[in-house]
């Protein structure tokens, strides 16, 4: 789990302790080969930039302040992420990444992500 998220779970009041976040950290995880499989990958990246939206932290995606979702959009120009290069890896525009980030995920392809 992301510490950012932690952070906001804790200002949020939903955690109250380190304890709390350590528990979220010592999470089992599971790890998949995906051999280039662009879809895979794309489904990925919008299942990430969905996580607060559908978690009800947030009214819209691009009002998560931890999320690069905003960067990728073009609505914040100072990102630690390499945007040009996913842009390319996943084949997408600006317009078509905020139109497919904000539709619901079919759930045939969730059940390879988690």
């Amino acid at each position: 789990m992301h510490f950012g998220y932690c952070k906001a779970l804790m200002l949020k009041g939903s955690i109250s302790s380190k304890a709390g976040v350590e528990a979220f950290f010592n999470k089992k995880t599971k790890a998949k080969l995906v051999n280039g499989e662009i879809e895979y990958g794309l489904t990925a990246f919008h299942y990430i930039h969905q996580n607060p939206y559908e978690a009800c932290l947030v009214e819209r995606t691009e009002d998560w302040p931890f999320s690069s979702y905003t960067d990728f959009a073009g609505l914040y120009n100072e990102s630690l992420c390499n945007i040009k290069s996913a842009i390319e890896l996943f084949q997408l525009n600006t317009l078509a990444l905020k139109t497919e980030t904000h539709k619901k995920i079919e759930a045939h392809k969730l059940k390879y992500l988690l």
